[in-house]
């Protein structure tokens, strides 16, 4: 079982979605309740080992450019300005820093918002199987593939305000301890996804629809 994570795998049909925070994860589940029945949707929380047969899949993001996004949603959300002193405090130092990446999301905090976004993206994948992960570059034309006819607009997809990540980008270009630090920390989810391309998972237009 997944302790470290409080998945949300989405069951449906043919396939089964793993959903990531800060990975469009809202536009997809907005896509899937256009398509589906609400009677033909199940999920549950805290999975473990995915015994199902269905295939199941997850959307990625290259991991700098969501914590970014994560931490400027994160100060925002909860109604702090995004500066350089704001950031400062939340990241400043590297017990900081951990804490803010492996912070456990409560699931009780989950409706509003107001999580850790920046947990590693191995956290939801740890003890769940995946069979194909489709790069958040490759979204537009994955949901034109899988959801014809359905009309969401991609700004729905919530990559994050510029303005504010350009304050975070900016930070850590005038940090390059924390930065270092970051880039360290980060590099157990590059080494993940870079496994997943290794074995062939990585979904490509060329490779058609998958359900």
């Amino acid at each position: 079982m997944n302790i470290v994570q409080n998945t949300e795998i989405w069951k449906l049909p043919t396939h089964q979605y793993l959903s990531i925070h800060k990975n469009a994860s809202s536009y997809i589940t907005e896509c899937l309740l256009k398509k589906y029945d609400e009677s033909e949707i199940s999920f549950e929380y805290i999975a473990g080992n995915n015994p199902s047969e269905l295939l199941a899949w997850t959307v990625v993001r290259d991991p700098l450019n969501r914590f970014i996004n994560a931490l400027s949603y994160d100060i925002n959300k909860v109604g702090l300005q995004v500066t350089q002193n704001t950031i400062n405090e939340v990241i400043g130092t590297t017990d900081k820093l951990c804490n803010y990446i492996f912070g456990k999301a409560p699931i009780r905090f989950r409706n509003s918002g107001k999580i850790r976004h920046s947990m590693l993206q191995t956290s939801y994948l740890f003890d769940n199987r995946i069979d194909i992960i489709v790069g958040i570059e490759d979204l537009d034309i994955f949901v034109k593939m899988h959801f014809p006819g359905i009309f969401i607009d991609p700004e729905d997809m919530n990559l994050g305000n510029k303005t504010l990540q350009n304050e975070v980008q900016n930070y850590l270009n005038n940090n390059p301890k924390t930065f270092e630090t970051l880039n360290t920390l980060l590099a157990i989810d590059y080494f993940t996804l870079e496994n997943f391309k290794a074995a062939d998972s990585k979904w490509h237009w060329a490779n058609g629809t998958i359900f």
